[in-house]
């Protein structure tokens, strides 16, 4: 009989097993598979309810994996508060729990109320009649169990042999539920970024000839992202060849991906095309058997940003390259981190030189201290603006120059750099202090003039006459002075050219140089005061000779002749003379002093400290003027030592 009970436990066993696996498959979640399980167990020894539990590593506690069906509703029935949204979880290793869990072995109690082990069940557990449990072990270690509950007469050894004989198998068949949902939601994970992820996947496997070249390649696996990629759909690439694909494929993607699979390395590039005008980077990732996997990116956002930055950039350059100022650029305290081709040029300096510094070097040295005060104050302001003296390499001197700069911030507002540029204001210096001098020379030359007019109108008024005859003298007089101040304004020196003086005089009633007048001189450059007074004694002279001397008898001759002479102490020594010939006139000085005697005998020696001499001799005047000059107010040609 034995013999006979132990062979149908052991039919029952493997149609259980059987039973386990097949309808296994059908299970959707682990908790369906244990509660299958224990629905085998239940219908194999006749137990009324069963559960089956993990010891949790974390822990050393006991949770719930499943109940049975059959449980479920006991335990309903035993307390209403029951619910089935969770497994009951973290029951201590105690009890008869305990004692199978802890030894490692089956337990039957089928009087559990006078077991030694009794107890261990959790509050408002259902009344346990009898009870079996058989671990679970792996690996040789208990990680589990199954009990089972109120089966009517008690358990017997076959019910604890067929449990223990199906274990193994529940073991199994629990562990590879869990690695099939491991796989599966790794699988859902893996589509989900597959599908999601940002870059274009590509698997393929190179092509070859009977030669071993690689013609081609093959799509073996293709996400969306590389679909919107190459506008192609995925369905209808995967499996097939590139070039059947797309038939104008570049050779360079054969050609790459053939080389990084013979060559075994990960590698990664950017190229325009694969039938699109997109940039692409491509990092690829070679496999065994020709095959290979490339991820896409499309960067062609960054390569026109790229782009339009160096666009930008050298655009700058050429203008900071191209503007006269002396451009550089400084850290936070006036280091310099980059100079202009023009800084480099104007100084003489390199670029290594001038950096940090350096640029101090080619600053005035009574201009560096004061450039170091106005950079400690420079953040304080926000703005930087000085004028120095900077060396100019060519010219070998300093030269004076504007120097402005602005910071540049970061988001928080503190300054990370400064962006400025140094003018040459040298020549603008010099016209304004040329201006300046110009401004005052006028003022002076406005009152001397003025005096000149308030004494020529004086003496021509005291002179007497007819009202019309005082008129042309005063005219005249003006016209002579009118005539020297237009030589004095239209010349940036100042200067009057004392021949072109006399010529203007000359033609100026009609007189040009020819038989009857001789010229002969020196080129001599007058500063304006003593062109004013010389002026007007040679007009005095002229009006005299028209109306009474070489000029107005035919036949009679005028000369006019000066020399000019360096003395030993640099001042320079002016010697004129004028000389009329053939005029028969007794030699009589004149009754009364008229202007032109007075401006020639008192006013000259008074105004430009002169030695004159006039005569009135038979045959006309003769007049000597000699004037000392400083040199530095004359500009005469043709010197000659005395």
């Amino acid at each position: 009989m034995a013999t006979q009970a132990e062979g149908s436990v052991g039919g029952n066993v493997v149609q259980a097993i059987n039973r386990i696996f097949s309808e296994a498959l059908s299970a959707r979640t682990e908790e369906q598979l244990c509660q299958l399980v224990l629905s085998v167990a239940e219908d194999v020894t006749g137990a009324s309810y069963s559960l089956m539990g993990e010891i949790n590593q974390a822990t050393d506690r006991l949770d719930n994996l499943a109940i049975s069906a059959r449980g479920l509703q006991i335990f309903a029935d035993h307390d209403a508060t029951f619910t089935t949204d969770f497994m009951p979880a973290g029951f201590v290793l105690r009890g008869l729990f305990g004692a199978v869990l802890n030894e490692g072995e089956s337990l039957i109690a089928n009087d559990p109320a006078n077991h030694p082990e009794r107890g261990g069940a959790p509050d408002r557990h259902p009344p346990i009649d009898n009870f079996l449990g058989v671990p679970l072990t792996r690996g040789g270690r208990t990680i589990g169990m199954i009990g089972l509950a109120n089966r009517p007469g008690g358990f017997r050894e076959w019910d604890r042999d067929a449990i223990e004989e199906m274990a193994p198998a529940i073991v199994q068949a629990l562990f590879s539920k869990r690695a099939e949902e491991a796989l599966r939601t790794s699988e859902v994970r893996y589509r989900t970024l597959f599908e999601r992820m940002g870059q274009g996947y590509l698997e393929g496997q190179i092509l070859r000839d009977v030669e071993g070249r690689a013609v081609d390649f093959r799509l073996l696996e293709l996400n969306p992202v590389f679909e919107r990629l190459l506008r192609i759909p995925v369905d209808e690439a995967i499996g097939r060849p590139i070039r059947e694909v797309l038939p104008d494929v570049e050779e360079f993607w054969i050609e790459t991906y053939d080389r990084i699979v013979r060559q075994g390395v990960n590698s990664w590039f950017e190229h325009e095309g694969l039938l699109s005008s997109k940039w692409l980077q491509v990092h690829v990732y070679p496999h065994s058997d020709d095959r290979f996997v490339a991820l896409y990116e499309d960067v062609s956002e960054r390569r026109r940003a790229d782009r339009a930055l160096r666009d930008n950039r050298q655009r700058l350059r050429s203008v900071l390259e191209g503007i006269p100022q002396l451009v550089w650029i400084a850290g936070e305290r006036g280091e310099w981190t980059w100079v202009g081709p023009q800084w480099m040029s104007f100084t003489g300096l390199s670029m290594e030189a001038s950096l940090g510094l350096g640029w101090l070097d080619a600053l005035h040295p009574d201009d560096r201290a004061g450039a170091r005060d106005f950079w400690q104050e420079a953040g304080n302001r926000g703005a930087l603006e000085m004028e120095g003296r900077v060396w100019h390499a060519r010219e070998g001197r300093y030269r004076w120059v504007q120097t402005r700069a602005r910071p540049v911030r970061d988001d928080a507002g503190a300054i990370v750099e400064w962006f400025g540029t140094s003018t040459d204001i040298d020549d603008l210096r010099r016209l304004q202090e040329r201006q300046q001098l110009l401004v005052a020379e006028l003022q002076h030359r406005v009152r001397n003039i003025l005096t000149i007019v308030r004494s020529v109108f004086s003496r021509t008024i005291e002179a007497g006459g007819p009202l019309e005859e005082i008129s042309d003298h005063f005219k005249g007089r003006l016209d002579a002075l009118a005539r020297t101040q237009v030589v004095v304004t239209n010349s940036v020196s100042g200067l009057v050219d004392l021949e072109n003086m006399i010529r203007d005089e000359l033609l100026s009633v009609g007189v040009n140089e020819g038989p009857g007048v001789e010229i002969e001189g020196p080129d001599v450059a007058l500063p304006a005061r003593a062109a004013e007074s010389l002026g007007l004694a040679i007009h005095e002279l002229t009006t005299n000779a028209v109306k009474y001397g070489a000029l107005k008898v035919p036949g009679a001759r005028l000369t006019i002749r000066w020399t000019a002479n360096l003395l030993y102490d640099g001042k320079k020594r002016l010697v004129l003379q004028w000389v009329e010939q053939g005029v028969p006139a007794l030699p009589v000085k004149p009754s009364r002093q008229g202007f032109g005697t007075e401006l020639i005998e008192e006013a000259l020696p008074y105004r430009l400290g002169a030695e004159t001499a006039l005569e009135f001799r038979g045959g006309g005047v003769r007049c000597t003027i000699a004037v000392v000059l400083p040199a530095e107010e004359t500009a005469i040609v043709g010197w000659r030592d005395e």
